[in-house]
């Protein structure tokens, strides 16, 4: 969930909350040890979303996520550690209003700061709902 406040007509700052349930499998091509983890991910985000047009948003995030990630040591041994891990989300967006105090939308973002531990793949699709109080 996000909450946002209307500065101006077409500025709207924010922040908001983040939880994924995450279930990896895989194997791992340099030592050929077949990892399965489960881990909760959790943490927040600021916002910013610029109306450019009347449908058309321009939008820009900064996120902190802390999960849990394999890391080898020695070759042999798995030790999962938990780390911080931020994204530089940006992008841009389309609004439709779907009446007088709801809308819905659809994001395109990319994250500048990828990594091999980054939870969104580029680009990243969001959809969502707005409801205006």
């Amino acid at each position: 969930p996000s909450i946002g406040y209307r500065v101006t007509e077409r500025f709207v700052p924010g922040i908001g909350l983040t939880y994924i349930y995450l279930r990896e499998r895989y194997t791992d091509r340099a030592t050929n040890i077949r990892v399965d983890h489960s881990t909760s991910i959790y943490g927040g985000s600021v916002f910013a979303r610029y109306m450019i047009l009347e449908n058309l948003f321009a939008h820009g995030e900064y996120e902190v996520l802390n999960r849990e990630v394999p890391v080898i040591i020695d070759n042999s041994y798995i030790e999962i550690q938990r780390r911080n891990i931020p994204s530089l989300l940006v992008g841009g967006g389309y609004v439709q209003p779907i009446g007088a105090n709801a809308s819905w939308n659809v994001l395109v973002l990319f994250n500048l700061l990828d990594s091999p531990y980054s939870v969104y793949p580029n680009p990243l699709f969001r959809f969502g709902f707005n409801i205006g109080f």
